[in-house]
This record gives structure tokens, sequence and C-alpha cells, in this order.
């Protein structure tokens, strides 16, 4: 399960927030990658607290938040 919830442009920049939770084995997966045509333009580990996650799909997915940046074309 998962979502990309926002993904503003401001100053030649595009943030991408969002969740990711693997609810079949009640863990966060230990990567987020991002692909654009093909190709990887990210890869991550899940870096922010995400406690309205964890309420519903329990403590293990508190870290299931990702936010990162890209420079826009």
């Amino acid at each position: 399960n998962g979502w990309l919830e926002k993904v503003p442009i401001q100053d030649n920049q595009i943030e991408f927030k969002g969740w990711v939770f693997d609810g079949r084995n009640s863990r966060v997966p230990e990567f987020v990658l991002a692909s654009y045509v093909g190709k990887i333009i990210y890869q991550g580990r899940n870096n922010t607290f995400r406690p309205d996650v964890a309420k519903t799909h329990r403590n293990t997915a508190s870290k299931s938040g990702f936010t990162f940046v890209l420079l826009s074309i």
C-alpha cells in the first residue's frame, strides 16, 4: 500500500511526499524507488514519521513516509 500525496513545483524543484507500507508482511519496505520513463530517478529509505499511517496499519508503519526533492527541467 502507499500513496503519493503531494508534488508541488517551486523554484525549479519538485518535492515528492507520500508513504508506503507492505501490509501483507506488516513492514515498511527497505527502499523507495521512483522511476520516470524506465529510469530510476530516486532511491532512498523512508525518512518521515507518519503517525496517521501507523494508526491505520499498526505501529510498524510509523516511519513509512518519504520526502525527496528533484530539480525540475
